[in-house]
């Protein structure tokens, strides 16, 4: 078993382990996306992504200190054969003080991007203007779906907050709603409700139907469940959810919301991983803290850049900054 593995063990069942060299000012950026059904027979991509204020650079300006962020976005075929998208987005946060409370925050931000059906590397890379050896890139596989018929569900978008507006003019504005992301999935004492938004397309008007919300541990054993029915006014609705992790320890799981119809057979279903850290909890979670169970969960079949990416985000699960 590799070291890297181990430590994970003892990360996503006790959480309590500290990684050589960290500091809280560390450079902490984290992105996610969700695909939509967009117009003209394409989708819509929301990318979501975050700084840790803190861990930027500010430079004093005209009563303000500033810092100043880059998010470069490239979409290239599976293979990296032919680029479909490069571009680089510039945004920044202005403060008063950086040495309160203000920076113990993070900025946060959306991008949309319509983009035709296919097969795809996706690309986004994160990066402080005032200090460009700041910088770190995630890369995922991106699947976008032909013209999407028959009943589907939309991704899964994980947030910290989602509230009822009219304000259109709103970055994080869809639907009537504010959905503000949170793209490290990351949740604890300080913000103790899961929030998550999805889509729902081709409903039929004369049916009413299910979503169904599980809860999964690191080995897929479900430990919460929950279902509601729906009678769509509309052939496609928008619908956001809640989940309180007052219960949950320390850990790793797995959000799925099902669309099931009246027979209570599942039409589609989409699934989210979550982080849950609370400071002082010290027990294991339910999953037990043997080797055992280890070698059958999601860790053992993980790859090795997967199980960087879990390193990494675990080292900001494991302080006590939570935002």
């Amino acid at each position: 078993m590799k070291l890297r593995r181990f430590i994970l063990l003892l990360i996503a069942f006790a959480a309590i382990s500290f990684k050589n060299g960290y500091s809280e000012d560390s450079f902490q950026f984290n992105a996610d996306y969700a695909i939509y059904k967009g117009s003209d027979n394409k989708a819509l991509l929301e990318i979501y992504y975050s700084f840790y204020m803190k861990s930027l650079n500010y430079s004093f300006n005209n009563g303000e200190y500033k810092a100043n962020v880059t998010i470069g976005i490239k979409i290239s075929g599976k293979n990296g054969n032919q680029i479909v998208f490069d571009r680089q987005y510039n945004t920044n946060s202005a403060v008063k003080d950086t040495s309160g409370s203000e920076l113990k925050k993070n900025l946060i931000g959306q991008l949309n991007i319509s983009i035709q059906s296919g097969e795809y590397i996706i690309e986004i890379t994160g990066s402080d203007f005032n200090n460009v050896v700041n910088s770190d890139t995630l890369r995922y596989p991106l699947s976008i779906p032909e013209n999407i018929s028959g009943m589907k569900m939309s991704d899964l978008e994980i947030a910290s907050e989602i509230k009822k507006s009219s304000d259109q003019e709103n970055s994080f504005y869809k639907n009537t709603l504010i959905v503000i992301p949170n793209p490290s999935a990351l949740f604890g004492s300080s913000l103790k409700t899961v929030y998550f938004y999805f889509e729902l397309y081709n409903l039929s008007l004369d049916s009413s139907y299910f979503i169904e919300k599980r809860i999964y541990d690191i080995n897929k054993n479900i430990i919460f469940t929950s279902q509601k029915s729906i009678k769509p006014s509309s052939v496609s609705i928008a619908e956001y959810g809640t989940m309180e992790i007052d219960t949950l320890h320390s850990g790793i799981y797995f959000l799925e919301v099902l669309l099931a119809n009246q027979l209570n057979n599942v039409i589609d279903s989409k699934e989210k991983k979550i982080f849950v850290y609370k400071l002082n909890d010290n027990k294991a979670d339910n999953t037990g803290n043997t080797p055992q169970n280890f070698l059958t969960s999601v860790y053992a079949q993980m790859k090795e850049e997967d199980l960087d990416r879990e390193f990494d985000l675990s080292v900001y699960i494991r302080t006590d900054k939570e935002t």
